[in-house]
């Protein structure tokens, strides 16, 4: 009885949401406004004279949301995004899919500037980071995935063999080289916990 009351509620919630956002209205296509490409597509001539409400299911959770007639207006006439552009991911998904690629391009800033890119210590958070943006349906560096995979590896394998030491000092990590005794320092500052995958 309770789970059906949770269901119930659950369902009613879903639709109460939807109602509230999806109230139904229509906004005036300005096609003058269109991008250059947009306004070379086939649908150019026949599209409608309103911009109306799309409702659509968020690929990564999974919750219904609504591509607004006045979002459409602003997405096509104003920001000049491609006629055929739709909405697959909720507000919130889209915010943390914003977030999610600023982190790997931080990553990959990062990278660039290493001397040596065997040895920094946020390698493991980057790999997860590109593993995440196939939930987002977008395409993953397939080659820079792998290259990440690989040099882990490697470091892992270096630190079960007491060749590699992790030192922690001020809350940036640094891996010494026994070897050499050479110490390398990443440009990013690593709480503990991120790097017992390490080890």
């Amino acid at each position: 009885m309770i789970i059906y009351i949770l269901y119930q509620y659950g369902i009613q919630s879903v639709f109460q949401n939807c109602a509230n956002k999806c109230i139904t209205m229509k906004v005036k296509v300005e096609k003058e406004n269109w991008s250059q490409s947009s306004k070379q597509s086939y649908i150019y001539i026949n599209y409608d004279e309103f911009y109306e409400n799309i409702a659509y299911l968020c690929y990564k959770c999974g919750i219904s949301d609504t591509f607004t007639a006045k979002e459409q207006k602003e997405t096509f006439e104003v920001k000049k995004a491609y006629i055929w552009q739709t909405r697959y991911l909720c507000n919130k998904c889209y915010k943390d899919l914003k977030a999610l690629k600023r982190r790997i391009n931080e990553y990959e800033t990062f990278w660039k500037q290493e001397k040596d890119k065997e040895n920094v210590p946020y390698l493991l958070e980057w790999l997860s980071s590109i593993k995440e943006l196939p939930k987002y349906r977008k395409p993953k560096n397939i080659s820079m995935e792998r290259k990440l995979f690989e040099i882990i590896k490697k470091m892992q394998s270096l630190v079960q063999s007491s060749r590699v030491v992790i030192i922690q000092q001020d809350g940036v990590c640094s891996l010494r080289l026994k070897s050499t005794m050479s110490l390398y320092r990443s440009h990013v500052t690593v709480s503990p916990w991120r790097m017992k995958s390490w080890t």
